[in-house]
């Protein structure tokens, strides 16, 4: 049982690290494949592919990624080349991205950076065009 919707386009090679439900983890994440967080983790994730925060899922976190989807609540910093914020996602960042989206009824509260002007830019790959959005089931 995979745990994004058939119609989703997110690329997947099988390979993801999850942080379920009732789990708690502090630290360092370092990945090339996709991060989805159910549970909370507080620290720091470096990853080449996606990350995916569920409706139930919470972060303190800086991240820096490829594509970053909220659909839970994050607290803190993301540099990423897309950042999509979810109906229910609840964000209090600093964003560091070329291309953010807010659904209706999601929320943001922070500063919001170009990467192609921002001095932390980082060197992450460009992101990829999917046209529908993965949702953790």
């Amino acid at each position: 049982m995979g745990l994004f919707r058939k119609q989703s386009h997110l690329k997947s090679d099988g390979n993801m690290t999850v942080i379920a439900t009732e789990t708690r983890l502090k630290g360092e994440i370092s990945s090339q494949h996709n991060i989805q967080i159910d549970g909370h983790f507080e620290g720091t994730i470096n990853c080449s592919a996606a990350v995916i925060i569920s409706e139930i899922g919470r972060t303190t976190s800086v991240i820096n990624t490829e594509e970053i989807y909220i659909y839970g609540t994050l607290n803190g910093k993301i540099n990423a080349n897309k950042v999509f914020i979810g109906e229910k996602g609840n964000v209090n960042a600093t964003i560091i991205s070329d291309q953010l989206t807010i659904m209706e009824g999601g929320h943001f509260v922070g500063e919001k950076q170009d990467r192609s002007v921002s001095p932390q830019n980082s060197a992450l790959p460009k992101a990829t065009n999917n046209t529908e959005l993965p949702k953790p089931e």
